[in-house]
């Protein structure tokens, strides 16, 4: 449940709504997911080593919500940044790929890269490797900003057991946030890629809403109102 979080969702979905291909969203997805979980073993464990599970005695940076706020700010550069890619201008640059067209008639065989359309009929002027380690930085920073109440909470259930104990629970809990956020990440990547084939308004609408989302629950992180997480209801 814990990958479902808003702020979670609303910062994956940018990255995917930009690149939509299953198998890309699918990698933003797990690539977010590791950033949360090397945040979560690496700081989690010293916290637990220096035996600062209780709130109160936890170092303030992990208890003050700075790191809140500071995911919030993030969030809504994100959100902007999604926007700004809206931009006609934006849209319409080509996208330079590195395929090689090989052609029987042409000189030495391979003819160079062009650039062309994606399938749902925009144009872009970014290259695959731009952004490829965001998603793991923001899934780093959501780590780092949820240690404080994770130690506090889930591990300290644990750590009577020993600090093997804790870190055990915290790399089985990385895995479950791993497998969910692959999930969600490739099944909003499919929806978004199968709507553009029907339209490019399509995509464009996802970007929007996401952007506008991410911007939406950044202003909330900031100003701290609590957020309702997507399966509270279970809860109940």
């Amino acid at each position: 449940m814990h990958a479902f979080e808003p702020d979670h969702m609303a910062a994956v979905s940018t990255f995917v709504a930009r690149r939509p291909t299953p198998r890309e969203a699918i990698g933003f997805g797990v690539r977010w997911a590791i950033g949360h979980g090397l945040s979560l073993l690496i700081i989690g464990s010293v916290l637990s080593l220096l035996k600062m599970a209780l709130e109160k005695s936890q170092p303030v940076l992990f208890s003050s919500g700075v790191l809140d706020r500071l995911v919030g700010v993030v969030l809504v550069l994100l959100g902007l940044w999604t926007l700004h890619q809206l931009r006609p201008g934006t849209l319409h640059h080509t996208h330079d790929h590195s395929h090689s067209h090989n052609d029987a008639s042409a000189v030495g065989g391979a003819q160079p890269s062009k650039p062309h359309l994606h399938a749902d009929g925009t144009r872009h002027s970014h290259s695959h490797g731009e952004h490829k380690h965001g998603s793991l930085l923001m899934g780093m920073l959501h780590g780092a900003a949820g240690t404080g109440a994770f130690v506090s909470q889930a591990a300290l259930a644990v750590s009577s057991y020993g600090f093997a104990m804790v870190f055990a629970y915290t790399l089985s809990f990385s895995i479950g946030v791993l497998l969910s956020m692959g999930l969600y990440a490739g099944l909003f990547g499919s929806v978004i890629t199968w709507g553009g084939k029907r339209g490019a308004q399509i995509i464009l609408g996802a970007r929007a809403m996401t952007g506008l989302l991410a911007c939406g629950i950044g202003v909330c992180l900031i100003m701290e109102v609590e957020l309702p997480g997507l399966f509270d209801w279970l809860k109940r």
